[in-house]
């Protein structure tokens, strides 16, 4: 990995100054406050939350003091409400594949708390996207004992596209069993931390974390693009109705239903693409075909994203 991405994952890295504890800067949309993803053991019964950011050898980014602490009633997932932290590079919800591998597990495990350099990162495969409980599995590299990973929990699990964007698959929460041999963990996908929000009526004003802003840009100007036309081909009706389905099912449903309606869309977007590539061939109207060729353009992009 460049070192200049791996660097920059210590920007999302989160010192919970309880007995032990990490966390992960995440950034909704909204440009009023930002949040500290956690466990829900490593901030219950603390209040208010004192935690440092981008802590490296003796350094931190900055603090953070926070009463806003709002833990999930059945899980272990804790989400802290603090001011905005500037500068955030884009970090957004992921929905690992099984085998899926390139993310890390980052945090400030117990081991490393008397040292210079209290922050480590493991590298991380996922096992089981999705487990009868809902957790994501994870193997560790390398195969940590027990004693290394405590400390961890609240930790991020984040893979770098580029230096300015960012996958989180979710928040690791512990072992898999207290005598784990295999480096297995579990971890709490966002869904887990999007549900503190909807089972709590007083928090409906705060921002949902799994509703990437750009993704509804983008199915927004999926469908702006198809209603241009006042006769659509099959596809690109078949294509809104499947959009508006996602719409609607973002943030709500499990995220191997999500993957597999967003897989849906695309296909049927490469057939919209094909029916208006058929109608750019008609030679009648020289305008239409030019809008008609801004479009294929336009949807060429989008699906490439």
């Amino acid at each position: 990995m460049n070192k200049t991405i791996r660097d920059i994952f210590t920007k999302f890295a989160v010192k919970l100054c309880s007995d032990s504890g990490s966390g992960c800067l995440f950034q909704p949309p909204t440009n009023e406050y930002s949040y500290i993803l956690t466990a829900k053991h490593v901030v219950e019964g603390i209040t208010p939350v004192w935690a440092v950011y981008g802590h490296t050898h003796d350094v931190n980014q900055g603090e953070i003091h926070s009463e806003d602490i709002y833990l999930h009633p059945t899980k272990d997932a804790a989400l802290i409400k603090i001011s905005r932290v500037n500068n955030l590079p884009k970090l957004k919800p992921s929905y690992p594949k099984e085998r899926e591998g390139g993310y890390l597990l980052q945090g400030y495990p117990d081991c490393r708390k008397e040292g210079h350099n209290q922050y480590r990162a493991n590298e991380v495969t996922i096992i089981n996207p999705e487990t009868e409980s809902g957790h994501i599995e994870i193997e560790i590299r390398p195969i940590p004992i027990l004693s290394e990973v405590k400390g961890m929990s609240g930790g991020g699990i984040i893979k770098g596209l580029d230096s300015d964007n960012y996958l989180l698959a979710g928040i690791q929460e512990k072992m898999v069993t207290e005598n784990e041999l295999q480096g297995r963990a579990l971890v709490m996908p966002i869904i887990f931390f999007d549900e503190i929000i909807k089972l709590n009526p007083t928090l409906a004003s705060l921002s949902a974390l799994s509703i990437p802003s750009d993704e509804l840009e983008l199915l927004i100007k999926v469908e702006s693009i198809f209603l241009q036309w006042t006769v659509l081909p099959i596809e690109c009706q078949e294509a809104i109705f499947l959009l508006r389905q996602l719409k609607e099912s973002i943030g709500k449903e499990k995220p191997s239903n999500m993957r597999y309606k967003k897989d849906e869309l695309f296909k049927v977007l490469i057939m919209a693409i094909n029916a208006y590539s058929q109608k750019a061939l008609d030679p009648k109207n020289k305008s239409m075909n030019e809008a008609i060729q801004n479009n294929i353009t336009e949807l060429m992009d989008l699906y490439r994203k």
